[in-house]
């Protein structure tokens, strides 16, 4: 583009300064990517303008007050806040209102094109669109002679596709300043911890989380620094400090030698507080292939680790405590998956199958007793009177390996809702056993009698009380759980 000098121009027609403009003006925007100097190219371009030919016409700008969709459909902006400075708050009498609404729905104007509107005998109003997506989103309004020369009228046409060009690119710097605000938003709301470095080591990005690690005062502070800077700082400051940097180092050269992502744990004392992280980092290659810098995300294991450890202590009780008792101890959810067995109940189903207690952790019952289909049925029907009813119920004989068991199934409650049902099941094969004895000795004392017609009355009654005594006390051990 021709670079002209403005002295040239100053007694010469207002086409050749206005070319002058827009050609200084063309160059500025197409070179300048900063939003805020770009916005005010696009007023200070207006302005010379309105001050080069003020004494031979008007000049002003109609802003649409109206909101479109940026983008398609990614986010929505209010459009005239980026030329708001280029209006004016006195529309002058001969443009009214109604005229300015019509202009903004003629077809001429959204194919964007430019129209005269005739105001008097010696004056003609020139209108230009300002379009954004194919849609006015302001109008360029000039009072011109009625005997302008055709070209000056398509220099103006110039003017206002320049323009239009200038602010369709202070959108786009908009919508990127836009995004960048929510994306830095988002970074600096997520838990985990966000870092980017050059080839050297350097920290060209980190998140808040990352800030608070490194114990920095802001990203300013931490941009162009190593991890070893704020280590050595964080070392004199607290007593327990480790996340040594030979660590950091090594794990950064693994992933630019091979240009692959890793991913590993590590604990230590950081700022007198022991945390545990899983680190994820990998490289940032550039069109060549090659390793221009690394890309790092770390998540805080610590809350995790502790609850591991507590739900771990726990699990061990209950282990400890349900395995040592006689009683058989199954517990499922609402969806008949188990979610809990006792080891006497592992070893009963042991006798028939050689499974473990984490093979049957987490599947359904009727998968973990498929040998049995009639238990599987009796459990079932059982467990929807349960969630029915939400009461216990408190008998249900089971026979494994010439062993009787009675069960006791009860619904877990939590908030008032039901979680799950657990059944306990009592080794009843003895009391079995000794009212199998009974019966056999009733047997023979009838008999006994009856061949005997000799046998006094009392010698029958003494030997009934007798089994009615041990028929209570293998009631009593029933009741007491066979203790």
């Amino acid at each position: 583009m021709c670079k002209f000098k403005h002295e040239v121009f100053i007694n010469n027609t207002p086409t050749i300064r206005l070319l002058y403009l827009i050609s200084k003006y063309s160059s500025l925007f197409v070179k300048e990517t900063n939003y805020d100097i770009l916005k005010q190219h696009i007023v200070n371009m207006f302005d010379e303008a309105k001050q080069l030919v003020e004494s031979i016409f008007d000049i002003f700008m109609i802003i649409n007050n109206r909101i479109v969709v940026v983008e398609e459909g990614d986010m929505v902006i209010d459009l005239p806040f980026v030329i708001e400075d280029l209006g004016v708050k006195d529309i002058p009498s001969y443009t009214s209102q109604d005229i300015i609404n019509d202009l903004f729905n003629f077809d001429t104007i959204k194919n964007n094109q430019y129209i005269l509107e005739t105001i008097d005998d010696i004056s003609e109003l020139f209108v230009a669109p300002i379009m954004y997506n194919n849609i006015p989103i302001s109008l360029l309004i000039v009072k011109i002679h009625s005997d302008s020369p055709e070209i000056f009228v398509e220099t103006l046409a110039l003017l206002a596709s320049t323009i239009s060009s200038a602010v369709i690119k202070v959108i786009h710097l908009s919508n990127i300043m836009y995004k960048n605000k929510f994306i830095k938003a988002m970074y600096n709301v997520i838990p985990d911890y966000l870092w980017s470095k050059d080839a050297n080591g350097l920290y060209t990005f980190l998140n808040k989380k990352t800030l608070e690690f490194l114990d920095a005062n802001s990203v300013d502070d931490a941009l162009g620094k190593s991890y070893d800077y704020f280590h050595n700082i964080k070392k004199a400051k607290y007593s327990n400090q480790n996340f040594n940097p030979d660590i950091v180092h090594s794990t950064d050269e693994q992933v630019m030698n091979n240009k692959k992502a890793i991913h590993y744990t590590e604990s230590g004392f950081n700022k007198n507080v022991h945390e545990t992280y899983s680190i994820y980092k990998a490289p940032i290659l550039n069109v060549e292939d090659n390793v221009t810098g690394i890309l790092g995300h770390a998540i805080n294991l610590t809350e995790q680790v502790k609850l591991q450890k507590e739900l771990y202590q726990r699990d061990t009780l209950l282990k400890l405590v349900t395995d040592q008792i006689p009683n058989l101890i199954l517990v499922r959810d609402t969806n008949n998956t188990v979610v809990y067995v006792n080891k006497p109940l592992v070893d009963v189903i042991s006798t028939a199958l050689n499974i473990k207690r984490v093979d049957i952790i987490g599947k359904s019952y009727k998968e973990v007793f498929f040998y049995d289909e009639q238990f599987v049925d009796r459990l079932s029907r059982i467990d929807k009177v349960i969630l029915t009813s939400k009461e216990p119920i408190k008998i249900m004989s089971y026979v494994s390996n010439d062993h009787w068991y009675e069960f006791t199934h009860l619904p877990l409650f939590y908030n008032n809702e039901i979680i799950g049902i657990i059944s306990i099941g009592l080794d009843i094969t003895e009391q079995i056993k000794e009212l199998e004895n009974i019966k056999k000795e009733v047997e023979r004392v009838t008999y006994q009698y009856l061949k005997n017609s000799t046998q006094t009355h009392i010698d029958m009654k003494r030997e009934l009380n007798n089994m009615k005594e041990k028929l209570s006390i293998l009631k009593s051990n029933s009741r007491n759980g066979g203790a």
